[in-house]
């Protein structure tokens, strides 16, 4: 199949997994708890490096992406180079970081979606037999 041969139908249907539903929006409020009780868990035990790496990923990546893009998202700091974001800069990191989670949890949700009906499947095979 080419490209020119490829509907809006298809496209509707390959991005099916991204409506929201009842389970994607409990997995996107699961998922940052979830994250939370674990770095939360690790600090209790002594060991900050989950904490260090959720702040690189959750907050340092997004700040170099729209700093990339030469968006004023704030300013670098100290000798590490840590990022200190001004209002617009935490307005783009937490709207990126809310994208990237949302999708995490459509894939989950599209997931569960996907392997509940097949076992509904082998049951109505089952019995049919």
């Amino acid at each position: 199949m080419s490209l020119r041969e490829v509907g809006v139908s298809d496209i509707i249907h390959m991005t099916a997994w991204l409506r929201p539903t009842r389970l994607t929006w409990l997995t996107l409020a699961l998922l940052p708890a979830i994250a939370t009780a674990v770095v939360a868990g690790f600090l209790a035990l002594g060991n900050d490096l989950p904490a260090w790496l959720l702040i690189l990923l959750a907050i340092d990546r997004p700040f170099t992406l729209w700093e990339t893009l030469g968006v004023p998202v704030g300013r670098r700091g100290d000798y590490w180079g840590f990022a200190f974001p001004n209002a617009l800069g935490w307005t783009l990191i937490v709207s990126t970081d809310l994208a990237v989670l949302y999708v995490a949890a459509s894939v989950v949700a599209g997931l569960w979606r996907k392997a509940r009906g097949a076992a509904a499947r082998r049951r109505g095979r089952g019995t049919m037999q």
